[in-house]
């Protein structure tokens, strides 16, 4: 999910998805919905298929299809790599607006912004401003990917980006031990 906002994009042409925000001090039973005239408005026309955000154009139909059936209910048989369960208030706390904006500013560490070039950030370029502490972050768009990366044709790059990332940052922890010990 996106610090900023977080929103399934939706197919050319069709209308952009509604989603109910819930605010993180509502409790797991309550059903606060703080936009809720915008979802009663648009709900029925705009929960229909989320492939299109989820799965590039590459990807085999049969996966897809696969991927999407009985989603996000999953009441069917549930795909080796899928869940049973979507913990509900949690997606909706996360789906609104800034809802982890300041845990994110709070971070002190480096920062990577990975994502698909289809993916459900609202800003994808405002996300590195949410990290007001980190001293390094950095901005990765994979490109012919959406927002389920593992099934993209492009995942050996985006893993290949985050383990180069990963080897970046432990050489600046070396780097950093190393000063700090006088070396």
């Amino acid at each position: 999910y996106g610090v900023l906002g977080t929103l399934p994009p939706t197919a050319p042409g069709t209308p952009d998805l509604v989603l109910p925000w819930m605010p993180r001090t509502s409790a797991a039973g309550e059903a606060v919905v703080t936009n809720r005239p915008a979802v009663d408005a648009a709900w029925a026309e705009t929960v229909g298929d989320l492939s299109w955000g989820f799965h590039f154009d590459d990807i085999d139909l049969a996966v897809v299809a696969r991927d999407m059936e009985d989603y996000p209910a999953r009441k069917g048989e549930v795909p080796p790599w899928g869940s049973a369960t979507i913990p509900s208030p949690l997606v909706l706390w996360c789906v609104a607006p800034g809802a982890v904006l300041a845990e994110a500013a709070a971070i002190t560490a480096p920062v990577l912004v990975a994502m698909g070039e289809r993916d459900v950030l609202v800003d994808p370029r405002g996300e590195v401003r949410a990290y007001a502490s980190s001293p390094s972050v950095d901005f990765y768009v994979c490109p012919r990917m959406a927002h389920m990366h593992n099934f993209a044709g492009t995942r050996e790059e985006f893993w290949a980006r985050i383990e180069t990332w990963g080897d970046w940052v432990r050489a600046l922890r070396d780097v950093q031990a190393a000063e700090s010990a006088g070396g």
